[in-house]
């Protein structure tokens, strides 16, 4: 990668991917995959297991880091909001609206073929089909998950694009301190809240503040990366800082230390890693992380329907067979029965089954409206921003 730097906010002289944190963005996405199933095993039901959640928040530092380095001398530059926010939308929604449209479909079978028990019922209400539809689910119910959980961050990202299209067309030079500040002031507003008091709206909540808190430390990460005089001096510590910075985003998932700090922990590690020099980022550049990172918007939004026909799968083969793999937890959510070793071995064939089926959406959906995308975007001036921003 070739870097242009000086005291001002400069851009990569050349396209740069950001192969490593791509490949990130793909084991956060499959982390929360493994996070969405249910059991007991070597770290399946473990504290850990239960605090991947968190992957999310690595989604929105890494996203106000990756659209603040391609689009923020565009935006600057007169470059129009309502084209970047049709861009953005134009790789959001398609693959959204199809997952969404299949759990419809599913919702459709016990109406057809049954006597209709318990279709559009809960978090698949009809009342709720609407906001999903456009991606507002998040603000219009914030309740809850609607619909296909994880697209609840994806809900947030919307809002986060408006904001990032506004102050980064508006205020330029400002808008990275106002990100900031808005981060810090989610985070302290995170931990010192009591949300259960604010059941309501408690979720929506939290979920736009995790949002910008995330996103806008992301935005401050890139401001300073794009400012650094030098990059040699980083670069030849790069080894050691990538070890250091992996092992306290590791410590932060196993020991609960607060949103704020969850932040500030992944913008440094977002920092570190953008430089691509690095051992880690070496190993991260292999194939087979550089794929999961290609898929990974697929892999986050595909896994909850996958699920929706890997389990019943495992009931039939549990049926034919008599050897126990799924369980029924207390909640009516059902759990891979096995414990140990053969729990993660079969958590292991439905993350396979994700990754099957994240393949076959990138191909037929992702990828073609992305390469639309992308044509939209040279008519536009704006090829290179949307190469190298991220979908998730």
């Amino acid at each position: 990668m070739t870097i242009e730097r000086s005291h001002r906010i400069t851009q990569p002289a050349t396209p740069h991917r950001f192969i490593a944190l791509d490949s990130l963005r793909g084991i956060a996405a499959l982390a929360i995959a493994y996070f969405h199933l249910q059991g007991d095993g070597l770290l399946l039901g473990s504290t850990f297991h239960s605090r991947l959640a968190i992957a999310v928040d690595f989604f929105f530092v890494l996203s106000g880091f990756v659209i603040f380095a391609s689009y923020h001398e565009r935006l600057a530059q007169g470059f129009s909001a309502g084209r970047f926010m049709f861009l953005r939308i134009a790789r959001l929604w398609p693959l959204h609206v199809t997952i969404v449209l299949a759990f419809v479909g599913l919702e459709l079978v016990p109406l057809i073929f049954g006597d209709g028990s318990g279709a559009f019922s809960g978090r698949r209400s009809l009342e709720t089909l609407p906001a999903n539809l456009l991606l507002l689910q998040t603000y219009v119910h914030p309740e809850g998950m609607t619909w296909n959980g994880p697209s609840w961050s994806i809900s947030v990202e919307l809002g986060l694009y408006v904001l990032a299209a506004i102050l980064l067309s508006r205020i330029p030079r400002a808008a990275p301190f106002v990100f900031a500040i808005l981060a810090v002031a989610a985070g302290i507003t995170l931990m010192s809240v009591d949300w259960k008091a604010y059941p309501d709206f408690a979720f929506g909540a939290t979920a736009v503040l995790r949002g910008i808190g995330g996103f806008g430390f992301g935005v401050l990460a890139a401001y300073l990366w794009l400012r650094l005089p030098s990059a040699a001096l980083w670069q030849r510590r790069a080894g050691w800082l990538e070890l250091a910075t992996a092992a306290i985003a590791l410590a932060v998932i196993a020991w609960p230390m607060g949103m704020l700090t969850n932040h500030i922990v992944f913008a440094l590690m977002v920092f570190v890693f953008a430089f691509d020099v690095g051992p880690l980022s070496r190993g991260l550049a292999m194939r087979g992380f550089v794929w999961i990172g290609l898929v990974s918007y697929s892999i986050y939004l595909v896994h909850p329907l996958v699920y929706r026909f890997v389990f019943p799968a495992l009931a039939l083969i549990e049926r034919q067979t008599g050897i126990a793999l799924v369980a029924s937890q207390a909640n009516g959510q059902l759990a891979i029965a096995p414990q140990g070793i053969a729990a993660e071995a079969t958590a292991l064939l439905c993350l396979a089954a994700v990754l099957v089926a994240a393949g076959i959406a990138y191909a037929f959906i992702e990828r073609p409206t992305r390469e639309w995308s992308r044509r939209i975007a040279a008519k536009h001036s704006a090829a290179r921003a949307e190469a190298i921003a991220p979908t998730i």
